[in-house]
């Protein structure tokens, strides 16, 4: 039977767009390929994983900022920028406006995966041995990698130049596109069906995850909590000082407080947005199975970040391996602040969960690069997509 939730039916649009893709193994090489339906204020309508929420939203207002009122039917902007909101540099956002009527778009979808390479010292973006973000990898401003329904051949060949994997990381590019081409175009069919009956249905499937927070929430005592979580590196360094997630629950809304030490010399800090998108992954942990797709939780749990530090570091601070080493603690750390006011949920398992969901599982905890299986395996597809 077909899904009656907008929400559901959009995500599952965006995940039918993904999976029935003809690159079916560059896909798997690009997992997790998350995606999102925006409004025309740049305000998250549904995605396919909440626990992108607050950088998608920040990755869509800085291209958003960056080109202004410079849009038109067609075109597509991609950036890799960890200040706007993306994990490091081999993760590729890509931004699409969405017209009807007006002059303005009336709404934005956005893609974002993983490439294999972008340049830096090592293959994904995991390099244990950078001092500052450039050696990490390339670093593009917002860019439109399509005008008007035209492929920009200079923005493709500056993806490829910047690449020791430039099929892989150009095919990754052009699934992103068309992924937001799909978004697009499911918003374009639920608005022929009859105008203004998906913002509707949206907003009755935000109040449906509302209801189901609260329930959740319910087993929440009203005590305060402090947590000290240490942070588990792969590199050889000096002792890093705990973060600490102080955590209230008021009878309405989740109030989680982070602090931590400042930003690191070694490639463990988080972007910005990057710890907000963890304390996201991690209450949204006590829902599963089911992910949540509405931005609900935004309006239930208000976190606290200290910027700069290691938990948001602006350049030149290293962000490789920031959401596999300080992204745990803060993961761990909510989840056991959680479990002391009532939900418990097993920490172990909903951080493997969150590793092949949310951040692929290509990182070699024991070495701070990507496992040597996924290395081959992206040299080997490499070297045959390009022969071929």
């Amino acid at each position: 039977m077909p899904e009656s939730n907008p929400a559901a039916r959009l995500v599952a649009a965006i995940q039918g767009a993904i999976e029935q893709h003809p690159l079916g193994t560059t896909m798997k090489l690009a997992e997790p390929i998350n995606a999102g339906l925006f409004d025309g204020a740049g305000k998250p309508m549904v995605v396919t994983d909440a626990s992108f929420l607050a950088s998608s939203a920040g990755a869509l207002a800085a291209v958003r900022q960056f080109f202004g009122n410079r849009w038109r039917t067609g075109d597509v902007a991609i950036t890799n920028d960890a200040d706007a909101g993306a994990a490091n540099a081999c993760e590729m956002i890509v931004v699409a406006p969405i017209f009807a009527a007006g002059t303005a778009p009336a709404a934005w979808a956005l893609a974002r995966a993983r490439v294999p390479d972008f340049g830096g010292w090592e293959l994904g973006g995991y390099s244990p041995q950078a001092v500052d973000r450039w050696a990490e990898g390339a670093r593009i401003e917002p860019a439109k990698l399509v005008v008007g329904g035209a492929w920009r051949r200079e923005v493709g060949d500056m993806l490829r130049l910047n690449s020791r994997t430039p099929t892989l990381t150009l095919r990754i590019a052009m699934i992103l596109t068309e992924t937001a081409r799909s978004i697009a175009a499911s918003w374009h069919a639920a608005q022929g069906i009859e105008r203004g009956t998906i913002e509707a249905e949206i907003a009755a499937a935000v109040a449906s995850e509302s209801e189901k927070i609260d329930r959740a929430f319910k087993t929440l005592s009203r005590s305060k909590q402090r947590i000290e979580q240490p942070v588990r590196v792969p590199i050889p360094s000096e002792p890093i000082a705990p973060i600490t997630v102080a955590m209230r629950y008021d009878g309405v809304r989740l109030h989680v407080a982070l602090s931590g030490p400042a930003a690191s010399p070694l490639p463990i800090n988080l972007g910005r947005y990057g710890a907000q998108d963890i304390v996201i992954g991690a209450v949204s942990a006590g829902f599963a199975p089911r992910r949540l797709t509405t931005a609900a939780i935004l309006d239930r749990v208000v976190i606290e970040v200290p910027e700069p530090s290691l938990l948001a570091a602006p350049l030149p601070a290293t962000v490789g391996l920031g959401r596999e080493t300080t992204g745990q603690a803060v993961f761990r750390g909510v989840l056991a602040a959680l479990s002391a006011n009532g939900l418990y949920v097993d920490a172990d398992a909903a951080w493997q969960a969150y590793c092949r969901t949310a951040l692929g599982g290509r990182l070699d905890f024991s070495t701070g690069r990507l496992s040597a299986e996924m290395a081959a395996a992206i040299r080997n597809l490499e070297a045959a997509e390009a022969c071929g």
